[in-house]
């Protein structure tokens, strides 16, 4: 695995020219991605899920802004407010904060921190030699922001349970080898 990682990540270039350009756009990738999984998920179930905001030319159309325009510490979304102009009221237009579940996703988290914690136990993914079982556990150990970390720790947790669950149907996959060679999740 270690081989497969050094190999692509010379062909890999970042996702923009700076910094913060590059963390954007890998944010709004794994932000996207995570709306694609829970509509494929509600569909199934009859739930209609919608993220209009990861809309490939909406996307392509707020980077086409300055960065000053489109983050400024002096106004909440401006671009969002501008385009929800006579759309939405003026009171929710000009709000200075976000509604977000991360008091809760932090409890949550808290609460099964011992149910997570023996998920890595075992690694399927260590095994695979994808991750480093004791830093997962240390990451599990220590508090979580929900904002920026469990963006890494779903699609970790995803990815072992989805093997667990492939290992009672068909069997297990079997690692190539096992030195992690320093990656972590």
């Amino acid at each position: 695995m270690r081989a497969l990682i050094q190999m692509q990540a010379k062909d890999t270039e970042p996702l923009a020219p700076g910094h913060g350009g590059h963390r954007e756009l890998a944010t709004l990738r794994t932000l996207a991605r995570f709306a694609r999984h829970v509509q494929q998920m509600s569909e199934p179930l009859g739930v209609t899920f919608a993220a209009p905001y990861y809309d490939d030319l909406l996307v392509e159309a707020a980077l086409a802004v300055r960065p000053q325009e489109r983050v400024t510490p002096w106004r909440y979304k401006p671009l969002i407010e501008e385009a929800m102009r006579g759309v939405v009221p003026d009171s929710v237009r000009h709000r200075t904060t976000k509604a977000h579940a991360a008091l809760e996703e932090e409890t949550g988290l808290r609460r099964h921190r011992f149910a997570l914690l023996a998920l890595w136990e075992d690694s399927r993914l260590r095994e695979l030699g994808l991750v480093d079982e004791a830093a997962l556990r240390d990451w599990c150990l220590r508090p979580l922001a929900a904002d920026l970390e469990s963006a890494l720790l779903h699609p970790t947790v995803g990815c072992e349970v989805w093997l667990r669950t492939r290992e009672r149907r068909r069997g297990p996959l079997r690692p190539a080898h096992t030195d992690t060679g320093g990656i972590t999740a």
